[in-house]
């Protein structure tokens, strides 16, 4: 007997020994996270005669500014002649500056550094935050807004376990992958974690998918986000080498505007004037980057290979052609890049989860125009196949497939102007619609987003979570508003909707809506009880509409509301946004006309014409303020003032 209590209390104090352990194994392990920076993040600089570090990079505004007051005179000329029309002697200026203080960042022709550079901290016991916070006063860290924001899981540990990658990024994107292979391999001894999680930004996204493509198999990633990522280039470059720039300033301002989440539009401000003399400041200038930029690693790289052989033909120096920076960039664009999507589906083979968010719905804030986040294109940023800038792809369009054939999956975006199905990873890809380079953190929902992918430790993709679709627009508050059919899923419309939600964005101000009007579907909104309502920050009103949706699928329709701002010092604006209507068999695509225009020509425009007026209104920049009065006026007096006097107001 005593034998046999003996053995139950055994069995009971092994049960009592083991169920924490068991809990503690249940419990959801946390990784280090590894912030892989965009372009020109890591700090580099050259030994001195004395053993001595002396700066070179990053930008220091102290020293700027230093050099604006040593030349403030010849400044001051340099401004009259450009009032003058004459650019040149401003950027030769400018130019002569940039090539001293950068001058030592340049490589020679041959694809040589000109001076050894190097970065300061590449360690994991000297890169994370914790040590920088405490040794660097805080310098030499990455992307310290996003940073805090995407570690709170991490609880004490967050600072310590924050490591912020360093790597001399002139050099080929090769060269770069092999440092994070490096440095993933010295934080994971230095943690004793499993693997690690991965933040990448631009760059850091071009960075981080050429290490998934040539170690992902090691599997010693979790996740990895890639935030506006440059995997293809990015268009700037190729502008730069071939001295082919040219402002886009109204998208600047907008990109300016976003940053600063200012609740104000100012793009008017530009709207009329023509500041073409800042594209001769700068083509001037380009030759003088070119003399530091012209041959590094990296901005090779960044030319997309659709312009890649003919831009060496044409702009690499010929002592450039055999050197080892273009071998590495021939490798990276025939062998890494052709097979990306292959190569990123490895890795995620061998446990990494790979995700990616995209800005769209932007031209180019400089030099060439395609769909974009103002700076990197979204067939860079994804793979995915996109119409010309301001086009979509007809009536009926059916995806490529070429990466993704399932045809329930939706990959059409739904301003039907992007194929996601060709993307890198159609699955695990998302799209937002008006989110600008590097401004993640500034969108909810962009920035909950990559919250959460970089939180999970389960796989999932664009069909996993209703609130985060394959394509949304941004909710920056500078975009004012947002709105979302009731029961359908964002960007799209079925017979199962019956309400328009409209959200204000604001985090301050009130909105009143003034009119909502449709194109590409015969219903209409009734907005009598909400004429004098104030929607208040970030609340919603829904707007029944009445009307049949059209009994077809993949046809394209757009709902412009135009809206007020209370207290607002630009009160009055519009948005469009793109619908596509999924509700019976899809329209014939038209095979001979692939593409129409994105957005149909304005009322006011149709009614006018080629008026005198409209000419008018263009050059005092006025022409979008008198084009939302008039659809104000049309929709109000079309469906409210008419009635009323006729005695049938809609109901």
């Amino acid at each position: 007997m005593k034998k046999i209590i003996s053995v139950v209390l055994a069995l009971a104090l092994c049960f009592c020994i083991a169920a924490p352990a068991a809990a503690a194994a249940e419990k959801e392990e946390v990784y280090p996270i590894i912030i892989v920076p965009g372009y020109s993040s890591s700090a580099l600089y050259k030994d001195g005669e004395n053993g001595e570090k002396i700066h070179i990079w990053n930008i220091q505004m102290d020293k700027i500014l230093t050099r604006i007051a040593v030349n403030a005179a010849e400044l001051g000329i340099d401004i009259g002649a450009l009032a003058k029309g004459d650019a040149k002697k401003l950027a030769d200026t400018v130019g002569v500056e940039f090539e001293k203080m950068f001058g030592d960042m340049a490589y020679d022709e041959t694809g040589k550094p000109v001076t050894p550079l190097h970065t300061y901290h590449s360690h994991a016991y000297d890169t994370n935050s914790k040590w920088l916070n405490e040794n660097e006063n805080g310098d030499y860290r990455h992307e310290i807004e996003i940073m805090p924001y995407v570690t709170e899981n991490l609880g004490d540990k967050a600072e310590e376990w924050t490591f912020n990658f360093n790597t001399d990024f002139r050099r080929n994107v090769v060269d770069c992958a092999a440092d994070l292979d490096k440095y993933i391999g010295d934080v994971l001894e230095y943690t004793g974690a499993s693997k690690v999680n991965l933040i990448a930004v631009s760059h850091g996204g071009q960075t981080t998918a050429t290490y998934l493509a040539l170690y992902g198999e090691k599997g010693q990633v979790n996740n990895a986000v890639m935030t506006v990522p440059a995997i293809g280039g990015a268009l700037l470059a190729y502008d730069i080498i071939t001295e082919s720039i040219s402002l886009d300033e109204q998208t600047l301002l907008r990109f300016i505007e976003n940053g600063m989440m200012f609740e104000e539009d100012y793009n008017w401000l530009v709207e009329a004037n023509e500041l073409g003399f800042l594209d001769d400041v700068l083509n001037n200038l380009v030759p003088y980057l070119k003399n530091v930029v012209g041959t590094w690693g990296s901005i090779w790289d960044f030319i997309p290979t659709e312009q890649y052989e003919q831009t060496k033909k044409d702009y690499a120096p010929e002592a450039f052609l055999n050197s080892e920076i273009l071998k590495k960039s021939d490798y990276f664009h025939y062998e890494i890049l052709a097979n990306m999507s292959a190569l990123l589906k490895k890795a995620e083979s061998a446990g990494t989860n790979v995700y990616i968010i995209a800005g769209t719905g932007w031209p180019s804030v400089i030099g060439t125009q395609e769909n974009s986040d103002a700076i990197i294109s979204v067939n860079s940023s994804t793979g995915a196949t996109c119409a010309p800038l301001g086009s979509r792809f007809n009536d009926g369009y059916q995806t490529l497939g070429t990466i993704c054939s399932d045809k329930t999956h939706d990959h059409l975006s739904p301003g039907m102007e992007i194929d996601a199905s060709t993307a890198y990873l159609p699955e695990t890809t998302w799209f937002c619609n008006g989110l600008f380079h590097g401004m993640t953190l500034k969108d909810d929902y962009s920035a909950k987003l990559m919250k959460l992918l970089i939180e999970t430790n389960d796989h999932v993709d664009v069909h996993t979570f209703a609130e985060y679709p394959q394509f949304h627009y941004s909710m920056n508050v500078c975009e004012s508003v947002y709105a979302e059919f009731d029961s359908s899923v964002p960007g799209y419309i079925t017979a199962d909707d019956t309400a328009l939600v409209i959200t204000n964005l604001s985090k301050k101000n009130n909105m009143r809506v003034l009119s909502v009007a449709v194109e590409g579907m015969d219903i209409s909104f009734d907005l009598s009880e909400y004429m004098l309502k104030e929607i208040k920050p970030r609340e919603s009103i829904t707007v029944k509409f009445s009307g049949k949706i059209p009994a077809e699928s993949l046809t394209a329709a757009s709902v412009k509301v135009s809206y007020f701002i209370v207290g607002s010092a630009t009160p009055l604006n519009d948005k469009t946004f793109n619908f596509t209507v999924m509700n019976g068999e899809a329209k014939e695509y038209d095979r001979e006309n692939p593409y129409v225009s994105l957005t149909g020509e304005s009322k006011f425009r149709e009614h006018l014409g080629n008026a005198s007026q409209i000419k008018i209104f263009d050059r005092l920049g006025l022409t979008s303020f008198f084009e939302i009065i008039y659809d104000i006026f049309y929709n109000i007096i079309g469906k409210y003032i008419v009635p009323i006097i006729s005695g049938k107001l809609y109901k």
